[in-house]
């Protein structure tokens, strides 16, 4: 991928959206990332801690943590446990998609 320069944030997300390379990468991180974002959007609408899930889930902090930021790919079932902790279900679905595939 090129270097990009970009004045606002925006910019920068629609001149790097031009690249192919970015798009794939996009496509492929994106489903985890938003999943996170509910895990982090979720807990905090419960009003827990941190430390709470962990007792919930009987994991560490530093676990939950991790997860949150993530740096690393959970496996399902912790998922699920997390999910489960957050009286919460996590769903999978397979959608289809029609559109024109990048040069991947």
């Amino acid at each position: 991928m090129k270097k990009v320069r970009a004045a606002t944030f925006d910019d920068l997300v629609a001149e790097l959206e031009k690249d192919a390379e970015f798009r794939k990468a996009d496509r492929q991180i994106k489903p985890y990332y938003d999943l996170l974002a509910e895990i982090i959007r979720r807990r905090r609408e419960l009003n827990i801690t941190q430390e709470e899930l962990a007792a919930r889930t009987e994991m560490r902090q530093s676990s939950i943590a991790r997860l949150e930021a993530g740096e690393h790919n959970a496996r399902l079932s912790t998922l699920i446990r997390v999910a489960e902790a957050l009286e919460a279900k996590l769903e999978i679905r397979l959608v289809p998609v029609y559109y024109v595939e990048d040069d991947d």
